[in-house]
C-alpha cells in the first residue's frame, strides 16, 4: 500500500479496501484520517505490524483487518479508540496480550480475535501467564543441575572438613601432657594391630 497524500484527509469517513489483493505494510499515514468512522482492509495480503498511528483515529467506530498476515502485537494505542464498537482482527498472525482499557474491554467476542494463536487476554479468556523465554528455562535447568552436583561434591567435603576441624580442635585443646599421652596411646594401638 502507498502512503496517503496529506491533502484533504478530513473528508474521509468511510474507507473499504477489502478484497483488493493489496499487499505490503499498512502506511502509518492512514492514522492521519481523523474523520474516519469505518475502515475495512479485510481479505487482502497485507503483512507487518498494525501501525501505532491507528490510535489517532479518534472517531473510528468500526475496524476490520481480518484475513491478512499481520504479525506482532495489537498496538496499545487501540485503547484510545473511544468510539470503537466493532473490531475484527481474526485470521492473522498476531501475538501477545490484547490491550485492555477503554473500549478494548468491551471487545470481548472471541471470534474477533480467532485464528491468532499467539494472542492472550481477558477478551478471549486466555491467560497471559508470562513464561520465561527458552534460554531462561535452559539456564534454570543448568543452574539446578549444577546446584545438585555442587551439593553432591560439597557435602562430603564439608562433612570431612568439619570432622577434621572438630578432631584437631579437640586435639589442640589438650594440654601438652595430654597430647603426649594421646600420641603414646596411638602408637601402642598401632603396634598391637601389627
Amino acid at each position: 500500500m502507498r502512503p496517503l497524500a496529506s491533502k484533504n484527509l478530513d473528508i474521509y469517513s468511510f474507507l473499504d479496501m477489502s478484497r483488493n489483493q493489496l499487499s505490503g505494510d499498512i502506511p502509518a499515514t492512514l492514522g492521519n484520517l481523523r474523520g474516519l468512522k469505518t475502515l475495512s482492509l479485510s481479505y487482502n495480503k497485507l503483512f507487518g505490524r498494525i501501525p501505532m498511528s491507528f490510535g489517532s483515529l479518534e472517531n473510528l467506530e468500526s475496524l476490520d483487518l481480518s484475513h491478512n498476515n499481520f504479525s506482532g502485537e495489537i498496538p496499545q494505542t487501540f485503547t484510545k479508540l473511544l468510539q470503537l464498537s466493532t473490531l475484527d482482527l481474526s485470521n492473522n498472525n498476531l501475538e501477545g496480550q490484547i490491550p485492555s482499557g477503554g473500549q478494548m474491554d468491551r471487545m470481548n467476542d472471541p471470534n474477533d480475535f480467532a485464528n491468532n494463536s499467539g494472542l492472550c487476554g481477558v477478551q478471549i479468556h486466555v491467560s497471559c501467564s508470562i513464561a520465561p523465554p527458552p534460554e531462561s528455562l535452559n539456564e534454570e535447568h543448568h543452574e539446578s543441575w549444577f546446584s545438585w552436583e555442587g551439593a553432591g561434591v560439597g557435602f562430603p567435603l564439608g562433612l570431612f572438613s568439619t570432622l577434621a576441624t572438630i578432631y584437631f580442635a579437640g586435639f589442640l585443646s589438650l594440654s601438652p601432657k595430654q597430647r603426649k599421652m594421646h600420641n603414646h596411646n596411638q602408637r601402642r594401638r598401632r603396634l598391637r594391630q601389627m
